[in-house]
């Protein structure tokens, strides 16, 4: 198996990051380690084509990075000699002391650090121009975290949905002829959002059915439900009966205690309770 789709756009991530960390080495050396103004540099990374390029890029990694590391996973317990070559790559001094589950996600922790180091460099910067050029770039990663978010959710939500369509079993609709069925047949969830997850529920309200006010409490928990109905969850009864009441069961230890006395004997006050009801 190829660990190459596991990684999509990595090598554009890694040119852009370099040319970055270029760009600020440069500034850095030109200005003998004492750097005046840094916006024109920022603003040239996140905004404009440049900003858009490095959002389409780093949503492709980040949006994929779940999947990956269970790839990784699945892989490393089916092939012992890549466990061992992952085992010594994570020795490696470039590593850190992190493994690759750890390395993996550094990229979307760095997204998330740029606005924070970015205003932090904002609030103590004194010129007025520079400093809106600052704050700009923060901007512009915020936005940058936003739509990586949101691709990471989108990509989430399609590889639940992807594996709940796996599990539908379509077998008679396929074969019904019933024209209500027909949109079904070739049912595709995948392209619908997962609103909620969880066991299908119906809730009633005492001494009252499923139908009316039983039947108006009933909600569905989700595509898990839907899509076959998950274990232990709560069937409710037919509509028009009312639910079974447990009878109570015979108490014989506490009647073999009132046999025990003879009419007009003294008896314990809770036992005369008892016998009056």
């Amino acid at each position: 198996m190829s660990l190459l789709p596991c990684f999509p756009g990595l090598e554009d991530l890694l040119e852009v990051h370099g040319l970055f960390l270029e760009s600020l080495r440069e500034l850095r050396d030109d200005n003998n380690y004492v750097v005046p103004e840094i916006g024109d540099v920022l603003l040239a990374r996140f905004e404009g084509t440049e900003g858009g390029w490095f959002e389409k890029i780093s949503a492709r990694f980040c949006s994929c990075q779940s999947h990956t590391l269970k790839q990784l996973k699945a892989k490393q317990r089916r092939d012992p000699r890549f466990a061992q070559f992952i085992q010594e790559a994570e020795s490696q001094a470039r590593c850190r002391r992190l493994q690759l589950k750890d390395i993996v996600p550094i990229e979307m922790q760095r997204l998330t650090k740029y606005p924070l180091l970015l205003q932090n460099i904002a609030k103590y910067t004194e010129a007025p121009e520079e400093r809106a050029r600052v704050e700009h770039a923060a901007e512009c990663c915020r936005h940058i975290l936003h739509r990586v978010n949101q691709e990471v959710r989108d990509m989430e939500n399609f590889m639940k949905m992807k594996d709940y369509q796996g599990r539908l079993d379509l077998s008679y609709m396929k074969q019904s002829s019933d024209p209500l069925l027909s949109d079904f047949k070739v049912s595709d969830i995948t392209k619908r959002h997962l609103v909620h997850e969880g066991l299908l529920t119906w809730p009633r309200l005492q001494g009252q059915g499923c139908g009316g006010a039983g039947a108006a409490a009933g909600r569905s928990a989700g595509a898990a439900a839907a899509a076959g109905g998950a274990p232990g969850a709560a069937l409710p009864e037919p509509p028009g009966q009312r639910p079974r009441h447990r009878q109570a069961q015979p108490q014989p230890h506490r009647a073999a205690q009132l046999r025990h006395h003879a009419p007009g004997s003294h008896r314990p006050q809770g036992l005369l309770r008892h016998q009056q009801l």
